[in-house]
């Protein structure tokens, strides 16, 4: 298999952005370390999730395209204005789910194949001006075992971020696969608001460059470099608990429903 750049890799839907706000003093610190690494993995996370039973694949698609369209943080990328890293928040972004069948390869092989993709698909980068920063395959292990692996910038996500992403997966899907209407409270607020927050306290040249450049009319640079990641545990392994949605390092099985 060989290695792909940023350019090689399946953008969805263009992102075409809606609104920009500041980036956090945490993005933003973050955003500078990119740029000086080399590696276009060091901030990429991989959480897969294992799923047992009969899986609505149809519903599963659906359940995150509601993702994405209810959490501004999957529609984000990130451009420069006025020499300043800002959020580019896109007003749709859908992100493919890629399925993958694994089920034609060797029962003992199989595991093995399936950690080999997880690990190919977390050292992929990301283009940070074009996003969307995250990543969705679905590794069909067998018509009853499924491997969700979701894979996400650093910038985009941490690992609570990705307890409330399976939570609501969780939810959606079992909502959908009935044929009921979910029952998810709207949510009060987005990182970007708390980001806005964080820079109209914020003292010094950052927070009046923030301030400046969202004035009506900005247009964002196309300039931005390319994420450079790399952790040393070159991502995490996360697991959907049957109910809450809790993530752990756990390698056991568990349910979506």
């Amino acid at each position: 298999m060989t290695d792909r750049t940023a350019a090689d890799l399946p953008l969805g839907v263009a992102c075409e952005i809606e609104r920009l706000a500041p980036t956090s003093l945490s993005q933003r610190a973050l955003w500078i370390l990119c740029q000086a690494l080399s590696d276009d993995s060091v901030y990429n996370e991989a959480h897969v999730v294992r799923i047992r039973g009969l899986l609505d694949v149809d519903a599963l698609a659906k359940a995150l395209d509601e993702v994405v369209r209810r959490h501004e943080a999957l529609r984000t990328c990130f451009r420069v204005v006025n020499g300043e890293p800002m959020q580019a928040i896109s007003a749709e972004t859908r992100l493919p789910l890629e399925v993958v069948e694994l089920s034609a390869v060797a029962e003992q092989e199989r595991e093995a194949e399936a950690r080999r993709r997880a690990q190919y698909e977390v050292r992929a980068p990301f283009d940070l001006e074009r996003g969307p920063l995250t990543r969705v395959q679905l590794l069909r292990m067998a018509r009853d075992e499924h491997w969700l692996v979701v894979t996400r910038h650093h910038l985009n996500g941490d690992g609570t971020s990705s307890v409330i992403l399976a939570r609501e997966l969780s939810v959606l899907y079992n909502a959908y696969q009935a044929g009921r209407a979910p029952a998810l409270p709207a949510l009060p607020a987005q990182y970007a608001d708390y980001a806005l927050r964080q820079c109209a306290s914020a003292n010094g040249c950052w927070g009046r460059k923030h301030k400046t450049s969202l004035l009506i009319g900005s247009k964002p640079s196309r300039t931005c470099p390319r994420s450079n990641s790399r952790r040393t545990d070159r991502g995490r392994r996360c697991r959907a608990a049957a109910g809450d949605g809790s993530c752990s390092s756990s390698k056991r099985p568990s349910r979506l429903r």
